[in-house]
C-alpha cells in the first residue's frame, strides 16, 4: 500500500488590472435643489369624498348622486 501525502490546494493568483482612479464629482446639492416635498392636500369644499372604481382607482366624488352611481355600478 502506497501512502499519499495530502496537500492543501492553493489557487493561482488572479490577475487584477491596474486602473487609474478618478475622483468623482461632489454629490451635495445646492440649497436651491433641496426644497422640502410636501404632500398634496385638497383644501376645497366641493369634494365630499373619494370613491374607488376599477382596480383601486381613486375617484373624487363631488355630489351624492355621483356617490350613488358609483355604489350601484357593476364590478
Amino acid at each position: 500500500m502506497k501512502i499519499v501525502k495530502k496537500s492543501t490546494y492553493t489557487p493561482p493568483k488572479t490577475y487584477v488590472r491596474d486602473l487609474p482612479v478618478y475622483p468623482s464629482h461632489s454629490t451635495t446639492l445646492p440649497a436651491t435643489c433641496t426644497k422640502p416635498v410636501e404632500g398634496k392636500v385638497y383644501t376645497g369644499t366641493k369634494m365630499i369624498g373619494i370613491g374607488t372604481l376599477h382596480k383601486s382607482n381613486a375617484v373624487p366624488i363631488f355630489s351624492e348622486e355621483e356617490a350613488k352611481d358609483q355604489a350601484t355600478m357593476r364590478r
